[in-house]
C-alpha cells in the first residue's frame, strides 16, 4: 500500500498529512485534540513507523543524485514517488539536517551523504543499477551518499532530541551522527 496524502482542516489550518490510510489520519486527529495543538514528535511517532527491510548492497542518499534526469525528478515527485520510474522497495524519508555521517555501532565512520533537497532515500543498490546502469561511474564519489554492502535488516527514521536519525538494525548495526554530537 502506498502512501498518501491526505488534507484535513482543523481550526481554519489545513494540515496535509501522509498516511497509508484514513485510520491513520484518524489517529492523529485524536492527538490533536487530545493535546489541543499539534504535537510533532507524537504525531511522527505515529506516522514514522516506516521501515524498509532488505537482504543486499544498500545506498544511502539524496534522490535528486540518484536520478538520471531533471524529467525523472519531476516524474517521481522529487524522490517521494520513486515507484514511478521502477524502483519498487526503498524508503522516504524527509531529512532537513545538515552533513550527517553514518557510523557502526563501534562509532566506526561508514561514510555520509548529502541532502541538496531535504530528502533521503535508503534502496538496494542493485535496483538503482538496473534503472540507472550509468550510476556506477559516480560510486567513486563518495561524499554524496553511503553504500553498505550485504546489509540484512531494517532501515527507519527516528526522531532524537528533535533531531532524526537514520537507524540501520541488522548484521551491520549503524545510525547517523552529526559534527557536533
Amino acid at each position: 500500500m502506498l502512501w498518501k496524502r491526505h488534507s484535513i482542516c482543523i481550526d481554519n489550518y489545513i494540515i496535509t498529512l501522509k498516511s497509508k490510510s484514513l485510520s491513520d489520519c484518524l489517529i492523529f486527529l485524536c492527538v490533536y485534540d487530545m493535546m489541543g495543538t499539534i504535537n510533532r514528535n507524537l504525531a511522527e511517532f505515529i506516522f514514522m513507523k516506516r521501515k524498509l527491510e532488505v537482504k543486499g548492497t544498500i545506498i544511502i542518499g539524496d534522490p535528486c543524485e540518484l536520478v538520471k534526469s531533471e524529467e525523472d525528478w519531476q516524474l517521481c515527485k522529487w524522490g517521494e514517488h520513486l515507484e514511478k520510474i521502477g524502483l519498487k522497495n526503498f524508503l522516504y524519508i524527509e531529512f532537513e539536517e545538515d552533513a550527517p555521517n553514518i557510523v557502526d555501532s563501534n562509532g566506526n565512520k561508514l561514510g555520509s551523504f548529502c541532502t541538496d533537497s531535504a530528502v533521503i532515500v535508503v534502496l538496494l543498490l542493485d535496483d538503482l543499477l538496473n534503472y540507472n546502469p550509468n550510476f556506477n561511474e559516480h560510486i567513486a564519489y563518495p561524499q554524496n551518499w553511503t553504500i553498505i554492502k550485504d546489509f540484512c535488516g531494517t532501515v527507519k527514521p527516528k526522531t532524537i532530541a528533535g533531531v532524526k536519525h537514520i537507524i540501520g538494525e541488522g548484521n551491520i548495526s549503524f545510525h547517523t551522527v552529526f559534527e557536533e554530537e
